[in-house]
């Protein structure tokens, strides 16, 4: 049993979901969910984006909160940056710093034992099984070489390889994490030095996992639609990379994509 007041409802799960201009995919989102689980809470923090708060008058067991763009809209065009050296260390720290506390501020709201790490290209579209490992999720891009010989070297779990977008993580996993990193915030610059791509939260998550000794494994219960032609047909019950309900303008812009649209992070 949790040490921490539980759910009203009993739910297990909660819903952190990042998100900014893509109204159409988010609001498909909640109509899907909602159909799979009714009464599990979802904490919604739009980056700079557009303000949901509607949502909240449609569903129960929702926030939904107007952030200032500080997380994923400060990393969205990283590789790029990196590319022409023209790149803040201090902001890539303050963005992996500010949304580790947003994160929290979900579990403090959602008071359940697990997390699903959302945006608008995840879809749940049937209920899922709570991991038995710290976290799971897809895995599709290593970590460099020199990060992962710096984990096992401090005496941590190698995981390989992240991609924690969809993700699924434990409430007292997160929490040892945050912790200990709130408290050490040296701990946050330094690694960013070793590899500044670690502020896109799929990277930080897989490595703050893994320098704590925690294991993130591959959840066989989720399929990557740009990676499996045939995820219509699967019954795996948790999507990423669903972007059938995305357009490059509008009420659906997404920033994650030039206006040519490709992928400004082509390793997500």
């Amino acid at each position: 049993m949790s040490e921490y007041e539980k759910n009203a409802n009993g739910d297990e799960l909660g819903v952190f979901f990042i998100c900014f201009k893509e109204r159409i995919a988010i609001e498909n989102f909640f109509e899907v969910f909602r159909g799979v689980y009714p009464t599990a809470p979802v904490y919604l923090s739009s980056d700079g984006g557009h303000d949901y708060k509607y949502l909240e008058e449609k569903y129960d067991n929702i926030m939904c909160v107007l952030d200032e763009e500080k997380t994923v809209g400060v990393t969205a065009h990283i590789e790029k940056m990196i590319k022409s050296g023209d790149y803040d260390i201090v902001n890539l720290f303050m963005a992996s710093i500010e949304f580790l506390k947003r994160v929290k501020l979900a579990f403090d709201y959602c008071k359940t034992d697990y997390m699903l790490l959302a945006e608008p290209d995840v879809l749940v579209r049937a209920k899922m099984t709570m991991p038995t490992v710290d976290c799971v999720g897809p895995k599709p891009n290593p970590m460099p070489g020199h990060i992962q010989q710096y984990i096992i070297d401090n005496g941590g779990i190698n995981n390989v390889a992240w991609g924690a977008v969809a993700g699924i993580i434990k409430r007292e996993s997160f929490m040892k994490i945050y912790n200990n990193i709130i408290n050490n915030q040296h701990k946050m610059l330094q690694y960013l030095y070793m590899d500044p791509r670690m502020a896109c939260y799929d990277y930080l998550f897989c490595f703050l996992l893994s320098i704590h000794g925690l294991r993130y494994d591959p959840n066989p219960e989720l399929t990557e639609c740009g990676r499996n032609p045939d995820w219509k047909l699967s019954s795996h019950p948790l999507l990423h990379q669903y972007m059938e309900k995305y357009s490059k303008d509008g009420d659906n812009y997404n920033k994650h994509f030039d206006h040519d649209g490709e992928s400004v992070k082509p390793w997500c």
